[in-house]
């Protein structure tokens, strides 16, 4: 279920089947605060919303999907988004915290996919702390209170905003240590934005639902140097050693000393 959207976080609930609409694959809300550093990106502002997605049986859809809870009012529209193939809604206000703590019905025709988050907390995540080492190629941050894991997500910088663009050239899995090294560094030069990503589950639901994110500049400026292991310093010594003693020997015959 992660795999469609990083932002899809809660619950499934499918609807009884009905020929006559779209029967609803999963539906859900996730809390999202964003932040740019200030040091990389000045002046770009980040943001906190509420997002409900709901993916139905058929792309494009042949039905429109609204939303009843007590937050959104009944009868909300949300919108179709064909980049992420799902009816996709954010949501500014009210706040995040407590008032979104409530049940979820969405509407596709005559089916219903309700959501019950009522046991979950939804909150706004602090967002991650992170520093850049190693070159660029080891990001470090300090735990998020209430994370349950971690993401990395890299992406190109466009040349003329100097922000992030386009969708990750690469990313982890989900982590639970807090530090990673890239095993494949780009070349040396190569100048990308790296977005620190912390996720919270709710274990009513076993879902990924509140989720706080940092974008920073990575900037690799070393390209991994090749090492040898301690066996292979011990073999380069007896053969350093070896070749030494052979030049020695033939110096003694050529000199008669041997």
């Amino acid at each position: 279920m992660k795999k469609y959207f990083f932002v899809i976080v809660s619950c499934l609930f499918l609807a009884s089947p009905n020929v006559y609409a779209d029967t609803f694959a999963w539906v859900g809300v996730l809390s999202q605060v964003t932040e740019y550093d200030q040091d990389d990106f000045p002046g770009k502002a980040g943001y906190s919303i509420m997002f409900a997605q709901a993916f139905v049986s058929v792309n494009p859809p042949t039905d429109t999907v609204t939303l009843d809870s007590t937050p959104t009012g009944n009868g909300t529209s949300i919108p179709w988004n064909a980049d992420y193939g799902s009816f996709l809604q954010s949501f500014s206000s009210p706040p995040i915290g407590s008032a979104w703590q409530t049940t979820y019905t969405f509407h596709s025709g005559a089916t219903t996919g309700t959501l019950n988050l009522s046991a979950c907390t939804i909150r706004e995540l602090s967002i991650p702390q992170a520093t850049i080492s190693n070159g660029g190629k080891t990001i470090s941050w300090a735990p998020v209170p209430n994370a349950d894991s971690y993401r990395l997500d890299w992406y190109n910088i466009d040349p003329n905003t100097g922000l992030p663009v386009g969708g990750p050239l690469a990313k982890t899995g989900y982590l639970t240590d807090t530090s990673y090294t890239m095993i494949n560094p780009p070349p040396s030069g190569t100048t990308l934005a790296v977005r620190i990503n912390a996720f919270e589950e709710c274990s009513a639901t076993n879902e990924l639902l509140n989720m706080s994110s940092l974008y920073k500049i990575d900037e690799v400026t070393d390209t991994p140097i090749p090492t040898l292991s301690e066996w292979g310093m011990i073999f380069l010594a007896l053969i350093m050693a070896g070749s030494a003693i052979v030049v020695l020997r033939r110096r003694r015959t050529t000199s008669g000393l041997a």
